[in-house]
């Protein structure tokens, strides 16, 4: 049940994507002074090294690509700031940081985050990183569960990750009821939930779905591409300083990765009219 490991796919494009986007939040979300909760239902293991035996080297397609073709991008593009963030992290680009270390790298002293992740080894790497920061949680925990036990935070501002690996049969269940779960408890916070467009998912459904929970403002943002890891990412409530730049990524994010990706970005849940 948990054999599912993210050091397989570190640095791909389906990464690329929801960092890149995960970062643009964050961003925007600092520049209020008050305290950010941030969570991490789906956490792994916070880096990795993508020269280890586990890697697929699936990364030639996302970061290193990435990497390779920002000469492409305009000088103020919102992906020039991710790679700055990833490579501060990773001078040597040897490691990929996952999104607990990037996040942590972000957050303010004020603000505050929990890191759920249940598959044993993963957490012994993500618990020892953090064991020093007085602002992180590291959880052995169901992510699912964490979003009814944390939500609403103290700090009524979040920003909440769900990002799981859709390994289990029952995988777009849990996460239409966490959701469902969340959004009754905190109904303004800004949620990123990433997933799938390959593989035995059935995105569609999970997308009707989740259209049935009556979510508040949601954009969609997906990367296909030709290396067999196309994704997409649902972001509800985003912050108005990051909508721009996620509309730059979407448009950006192809031509910088190379031949044989596109996107689609749009409003599935539009903002309703007074």
């Amino acid at each position: 049940m948990l054999s599912y490991r993210h050091a397989f796919h570190a640095g791909n494009c389906a990464d690329v994507l929801k960092h890149s986007a995960l970062h643009c939040l964050l961003r925007a979300a600092l520049q209020k002074p008050s305290a950010l909760w941030y969570l991490d239902t789906h956490a792994g293991a916070g880096r990795y090294d993508l020269g280890a035996s586990l890697s697929r080297r699936e990364h030639e397609g996302g970061i290193t690509a990435l990497r390779a073709g920002a000469d492409q991008l305009p000088p103020d593009s919102p992906l020039h700031a991710f790679l700055g963030q990833i490579n501060a992290l990773s001078p040597d680009h040897r490691h990929y940081p996952g999104s607990p270390q990037l996040a942590a790298a972000m957050l303010r002293p004020l603000d505050r985050a929990q890191f759920c992740e249940l598959h044993p080894q993963d957490h012994t790497r993500l618990a020892a990183q953090f064991a020093n920061d007085p602002r992180i949680r590291v959880s052995r925990s169901d992510g699912y569960q964490a979003l009814k036990a944390t939500l609403p935070p103290p700090q009524r501002r979040g920003l909440i990750l769900i990002d799981p690996a859709y390994e289990l049969d029952q995988e777009a269940r849990s996460l239409i009821q966490g959701l469902r779960t969340a959004l009754a408890r905190f109904r303004h916070g800004t949620y990123m939930v990433w997933y799938p467009l390959q593989g035995k998912l059935d995105h569609v459904r999970l997308l009707r779905d989740f259209c049935r929970l009556e979510p508040p403002k949601t954009l969609r943002l997906n990367l296909h591409s030709v290396s067999g890891t196309s994704s997409g990412i649902l972001v509800l409530n985003p912050p108005y300083q990051a909508q721009g730049d996620l509309a730059r990524i979407a448009d950006e994010l192809p031509a910088a990765l190379g031949s044989g990706h596109s996107t689609e970005f749009d409003w599935l849940i539009p903002e309703q009219s007074l």
